[in-house]
């Protein structure tokens, strides 16, 4: 960029303006006689292009307005044009620096500007040396943009050059394909590419994302949570040898914050709530457990559990659905007295022959209606593995 500071250097300018005008004047027909327009001289002959370098030469190129976005005049000299249909969408960026052998002008629009789409970016020689251009726009996926490379209208405006476009891509705008399909365990790059409905053959998966267990459209039973109490001590939350102590069983009860299971129509069952330990209410676990894979007990191949008083027959057993712990979603968190304790759930036993029960007689305490299964756990406890 060439400023002219002050108005001492007026004088100069003006004599280096006529200088040139004089020149360009006196040279004209010569330039004129070997120098053809290129084929991409105005906007409607545009030549397409795509990311990387494209070299051009602008030699023998007309005069095209700009519109007043440069201080030097309403045009950019001797200026070519190109489009860029965008392959995704994300931050495009076009450069000459260390590419060209003259002043250089960058512009883009969103349209040719006689059709009066709107400017979308320009600059001279911001962001590089030699009076080379550099700008960035914000493109949108199959939209396309017109670039309009020229030079400055007063100094060097014609020669050979390169212009580099790259692009940092938004990887969640574009679709991601599932391979295998749907029916089996798969895995997303972004939220919004998770599936919002599940077909019928659908299972939940194993994974970090359980086809459909936060969406609300799906049906489902909402049961409140309380303790189920039977022989010995009794919680709705147990944790046996605490920190490897084979005398340190925990026993939890639902808070005034409550629990509660929600069974949903495709298979899914959370476990949410907050307990307390019996014998100090201070230390408190926020529950958030989820389970997938559910089936009714007349399809389970494992075994079930239940209180040996209660005369369980494969009319009630057939009845419960039966889950297993998905431990990529299933955790306990400690307040109070409990500050710092994160533990991470998993299924047990780890051969998955037990599941969760739910249903008459499926809590292993009493004959009551309930739910019941165990987890390991392992993580901190108070900040301490």
């Amino acid at each position: 960029m060439h400023d002219f500071a002050g108005y001492q250097n007026c004088t100069m300018f003006n004599h280096l303006f006529r200088a040139q005008i004089a020149l360009l004047v006196s040279l004209g027909f010569a330039l004129d006689a070997h120098a053809s327009s290129p084929a991409n001289d105005q906007c409607a002959d545009a030549i397409s292009v795509s990311l990387g370098d494209t070299d051009y030469d602008n030699d023998g190129a007309d005069n095209s307005f700009s519109e007043g976005l440069f201080s030097f005049g309403d045009y950019i000299a001797s200026d070519i044009w190109f489009s860029f249909e965008a392959p995704s969408s994300g931050t495009v960026t076009m450069t000459t620096c260390g590419q060209a052998n003259y002043d250089t002008f960058l512009q883009v629009w969103s349209g040719c500007p006689s059709s009066g789409d709107a400017y979308v970016a320009a600059n001279d020689d911001s962001g590089c040396t030699n009076f080379m251009s550099t700008l960035e726009f914000e493109a949108t996926a199959g939209s396309t943009y017109i670039l309009q490379v020229g030079g400055h209208p007063f100094f060097d405006s014609t020669g050979e050059g390169t212009f580099t476009l790259s692009m940092e891509s938004d990887p969640c705008d574009e679709d991601i394909a599932f391979d295998p399909p749907l029916s089996e365990t798969n895995s997303v790059e972004c939220l919004d590419d998770l599936p919002t409905a599940c077909d019928e053959t659908q299972g939940a998966t194993r994974g970090e994302v359980s086809c459909g267990i936060a969406e609300d459209v799906q049906g489902r039973t909402v049961c409140e949570g309380t303790t189920a109490m039977g022989p010995g001590a009794d919680g709705a939350i147990v944790l046996f040898d605490v920190d490897g102590d084979p005398d340190d069983d925990r026993f939890f009860v639902p808070t005034s914050e409550g629990m509660t299971l929600v069974q949903y129509e495709n298979d899914v069952a959370v476990v949410t709530g907050q307990v307390e330990d019996v014998g100090d209410p201070t230390a408190i676990l926020n529950v958030s457990i989820y389970y997938d894979n559910g089936t009714s007990g007349a399809d389970w191949t494992g075994g079930f559990k239940h209180d040996g008083s209660c005369a369980l027959t494969s009319d009630i057993s057939d009845a419960w659905m039966i889950y297993l712990l998905n431990s990529g979603l299933s955790f306990l968190t400690g307040e109070g007295s409990l500050d710092g304790t994160t533990l991470q759930l998993t299924h047990a036993p780890s051969s998955e022959f037990f599941g969760f029960q739910v249903g008459e007689m499926a809590n292993d305490r009493n004959c009551n209606h309930g739910a019941g299964g165990w987890f390991y756990y392992e993580g901190m406890m108070n900040g301490v593995e």
